[in-house]
């Protein structure tokens, strides 16, 4: 996180403070591997940030903006070193990497990804709190999914309406958007900053001593009425 640090203190020291104008961008991806395969295991982290608005605009204070700017740019750093994950996507006010997660070997280079994330949250908004500008309010989902549809038998979401009942098709979809719906959860009321499915959970279990870290450091969490439950903790990187 040294380095981390050093963009942070680098833009902080910014003379003259420049004025910031937003510029509309599509979204990056980033495709490294081939398209799912079916029935195999895999696992989307999503870095939502929630106030991207208080960045921007005529009373927005220009370092802060390149300070957001600046984390999400690292966050997509991490992800596209980690050598399990096969798709990149980001916008202006998230990051989603999709990985291949076999086993807990291969998921806890995700899950590590999501605490280096949530370390880098942290000393960016430790800044920004210090020199009075808004902090980062952004929140981390982890998802595990199996493919059990192939891309191509999906069918066009354009050509489905509203009610039609497609085999398959909602559970794919749906799947695909769980990371999305955790990380609107995440560091927001009484969740932590990250926050993973049960899947999930259970794919990093599988190695003991993950499961003894988890079970000491992430909380169980049951939606009523819903069958869907979910873990949350607040991880950062001991830097000591």
């Amino acid at each position: 996180m040294k380095d981390v640090k050093a963009r942070i203190r680098s833009i902080l020291m910014e003379e003259p403070a420049r004025e910031y104008k937003e510029l509309p961008r599509e979204a990056d991806r980033y495709v490294p591997a081939d398209d799912f395969e079916t029935n195999d295991f895999y696992a989307d982290l999503y870095l939502l940030v929630r106030n991207v608005d208080d960045f921007y605009g005529p009373r927005s204070e220009p370092k802060a903006a390149r300070l957001l700017e600046s984390f999400i740019l690292e966050s997509l750093v991490i992800v596209k070193r980690d050598p399990e994950v096969m798709f990149v996507e980001s916008g202006d006010d998230y990051v989603k990497a999709t990985a291949f997660t076999p086993d807990g070997e291969s998921a806890i280079e995700l899950f590590d990804d999501a605490v280096d994330i949530n370390t880098m949250l942290e000393l960016y908004n430790e800044a920004l709190a210090e020199h009075g500008y808004p902090q980062i309010e952004a929140g981390l989902g982890i998802a595990a999914f199996q493919e059990a549809v192939a891309d191509d038998e999906l069918p066009d979401p354009d050509d489905v309406s509203i009610g039609e009942p497609q085999s398959g098709y909602d559970v794919a979809y749906d799947s695909r958007e769980l990371a999305l719906r955790l990380s609107e959860l995440a560091n927001n009321g009484e969740f932590d900053p990250i926050v993973m499915d049960e899947t999930f959970y259970g794919v990093l279990a599988d190695i003991d001593e993950e499961k003894k870290f988890l079970d000491e450091n992430m909380r169980r969490f049951e939606f009523e009425g819903e069958d869907l439950a979910v873990y949350h903790g607040n991880i950062v990187v001991d830097e000591d």
